[in-house]
C-alpha cells in the first residue's frame, strides 16, 4: 500500500524570532506525525524581513525539511485567518512519499539572459523530466512576471504553475524570498515537483 501524503500547517504571532519558530515547528512536527517533511513553506510578516535568514536557519534546524521556501508578506494566513498589521509567521509542510522536490532560484540581474535563452532557462531551473507542478514566488518590484510566465509555459508546456508574490515591502529591496537557508531580494524563488503526483 503507498504511503499517503500528509500536511500540516502552523501560525505564530510571537515577536520574538527564536520563540515564534519553536512554535511553529512544534505545531508542524506533532501535525506530521514523525513523518518527513518534503517540503515546508514559511510566511513571514514585514517585522522579520531583516530576519529571513535566521527564520530560514531556524525552521531547517527545527524541521529538517528537503526543502524550505517562503518570502515576507504583508499578511500571513493560517487555517483560521489572515493576520494582517501584526508580527507573525505562518509554516506548511508536506510528507510527499515518491515526490521529488527540486529548488531553484531565478535572480532579477540574469533575466535578460533568462527570457531569451531557452537552454539558459532550463538550466537555471532544472525540472526534472516528469516534473507536475512548479511552485513559485516572486519580488514584484524586480521580476517581470508576465515575461516570467511566458517563459514557464514556453519551456515547460502543460506544467501548471501556482504561487504568489511577496508583498511586505513598498520599495525595491524590502522584500526577502528564501530557499533552504539562501535569501534574497530580487527575482523568483520556486519548487518543481516531480514523480508520484497528479496535478488537477
Amino acid at each position: 500500500m503507498a504511503e499517503r501524503f500528509l500536511f500540516a500547517s502552523a501560525f505564530s504571532t510571537e515577536t520574538s524570532l527564536p520563540e515564534a519558530v519553536d512554535q511553529v515547528a512544534a505545531q508542524v512536527k506533532e501535525g506530521l506525525d514523525d513523518h518527513p517533511a518534503h517540503l515546508a513553506l514559511a510566511f513571514l510578516s514585514g517585522d522579520f524581513a531583516r530576519e529571513a535568514r535566521q527564520a530560514a536557519q531556524g525552521l531547517l534546524a527545527e524541521i529538517d525539511p528537503q526543502v524550505l521556501m517562503g518570502c515576507t508578506a504583508e499578511g500571513v494566513i493560517s487555517r483560521a485567518q489572515e493576520i494582517e498589521g501584526q508580527t507573525a509567521i505562518t509554516l506548511m509542510a508536506a510528507s510527499l512519499p515518491g515526490v521529488k522536490v527540486s529548488p531553484f532560484i531565478l535572480q532579477a540581474r540574469t533575466w535578460p539572459a533568462l527570457l531569451l535563452d531557452r537552454e539558459e532557462f532550463q538550466h537555471m531551473v532544472d525540472a526534472p523530466e516528469d516534473t507536475r507542478l512548479f511552485i513559485t514566488l516572486g519580488d514584484p518590484f524586480s521580476s517581470p512576471m508576465d515575461d516570467v510566465l511566458y517563459a514557464f509555459n514556453e519551456n515547460y508546456p502543460g506544467i501548471p504553475m501556482v504561487g504568489g508574490m511577496a508583498s511586505a515591502a513598498l520599495r525595491p529591496h524590502g522584500n526577502s524570498l528564501f530557499v533552504n537557508d539562501r535569501v534574497t531580494s530580487e527575482g523568483v524563488v520556486g519548487v518543481a515537483l516531480a514523480g508520484a503526483l497528479d496535478v488537477d
